[in-house]
């Protein structure tokens, strides 16, 4: 057989499989796989069920998590503060490293409580959330968010852009001086009705971590 020959096959049978692996590898990152961070959603007292389940749908189709639900539980005794009559979010983060998440990554904990943390000069400030940037958990509250939503649309949405922020922290996203990112620092004011999306930059890091 001339040695022409037999390069011309070698040639060809390494294209070929050149092609059929770029192909593999396209549809392998279209299809994502299976998500490997999973959500743990840990409501404290009475937190409507719609609501929890909505929420877990509404960020398990934004990011590329798996979401489950833990049994209610009461607010932790310890982290009340019976001064402003509100649950300091630090303790409840605490509370929430020790908790059995079932194996996941990250927790979430949702109340309908008042929650409050303290700054410089010990002064105790009203929050709607609180998550470790880096870390694994994370706490939101609909307590001011749902007096001033106006619809159940709204107060949802804004729910979400809550629950995606405090999340984004705990994947080591900061706070974002960019307009209308999720992760826009909301300064004390109600601002949540225009953070619908990361910016490019906080997309970015997401995606790298798979989560995008």
């Amino acid at each position: 057989m001339p040695r022409t020959f037999i390069v011309c096959l070698f040639l060809i049978g390494w294209l070929l499989a050149c092609c059929r692996g770029g192909t593999e590898k396209k549809e392998n990152k279209a299809s994502g796989g299976d998500p490997v961070i999973t959500i743990a959603w840990q409501p404290f007292g009475d937190v409507s069920h719609f609501l929890i389940d909505t929420l877990s749908k509404r960020v398990g189709a934004k990011l590329h998590v798996k979401c489950i639900i833990l049994p209610a539980r009461p607010l932790p005794v310890n982290a009340f503060y019976s001064r402003r009559h509100r649950y300091i979010a630090d303790s409840l983060l605490q509370c929430l490293k020790k908790t059995d998440r079932q194996s996941a990554n990250r927790i979430i904990g949702i109340t309908n409580a008042d929650i409050s943390i303290f700054i410089p000069g010990n002064r105790n400030w009203g929050i709607m959330g609180l998550g470790d940037c880096p870390g694994t958990s994370c706490i939101i509250s609909e307590y001011r968010v749902l007096p001033t939503s106006t619809s159940k649309h709204q107060f949802i949405t804004r729910m979400e852009c809550l629950s995606l922020h405090e999340l984004g922290h705990t994947f080591s996203l900061p706070h974002c001086p960019v307009p209308g990112c999720i992760m826009k620092d909301a300064e004390g004011k109600m601002d949540l009705d225009d953070t619908k999306n990361y910016c490019a930059q906080c997309a970015s890091l997401l995606r790298k971590k798979g989560l995008l």
